[in-house]
């Protein structure tokens, strides 16, 4: 049994002796079935209603705990969802890299595969940066940096009008890289 319903029952037990107590204590001629009647349902309403209140004490507390366990659940949930999106934007980066280091091969779509791994990158760090885990200003700025460096090289990718400095391209996502490694271990120690 546990301790809430202890509680009742000893306050139920307690309502019980007061409503015997009660009746003997009443005068011989006033012990009519009427007037028996009416002062144990009074005594059961009080102590009926204040077994109420411990129930409804013990629901509200588990209540709490049950909204407290789902926020840490959902926290948590956040939190793997991000891990693995940084995973993706880990991989994005290195198929990326990898289309920059094939560049010279007589591939036509090498540029394509470029912009199509920088628009992703993009994207997750939009994530990142709309993600609850992760609303540090320092790492919002971040984020718009590499956001606004990315949207510039896609221009110029497709562009074709300035020329692209690759191993300038490369460090800026290894930079991009130890960022958003930074950001899972982050998330692994939250």
């Amino acid at each position: 049994m546990n301790r809430t319903n202890l509680i009742s029952l000893a306050i139920g037990i307690i309502g019980l002796g007061v409503s015997c107590i009660s009746v003997l204590l009443l005068k011989e001629n006033d012990r009519t079935l009427v007037n028996v009647a009416s002062l144990v349902g009074s005594i059961a309403s009080v102590f009926g209603l204040a077994i109420a209140i411990v129930q409804i004490l013990s629901v509200k507390r588990v209540s709490e705990v049950i909204q407290e366990a789902v926020q840490e659940t959902r926290r948590k949930l956040i939190a793997q969802i991000s891990s693995s999106e940084l995973a993706k934007t880990e991989r994005q980066i290195d198929k990326a890299e990898q289309a920059i280091r094939d560049r010279d091969r007589p591939l036509n779509r090498t540029n394509a595969l470029i912009i199509d791994e920088l628009i992703g990158i993009k994207s997750s760090l939009i994530e990142l940066e709309n993600s609850q885990q992760f609303q540090d200003a320092s790492i919002s700025q971040t984020v718009s940096r590499y956001k606004q460096y990315i949207a510039v090289e896609i221009d110029n990718i497709v562009g074709r009008k300035v020329k692209i400095d690759w191993p300038k391209l490369h460090r800026n996502l290894e930079e991009i890289r130890d960022f958003v490694q930074k950001c899972r271990t982050e998330l692994k120690y939250k």
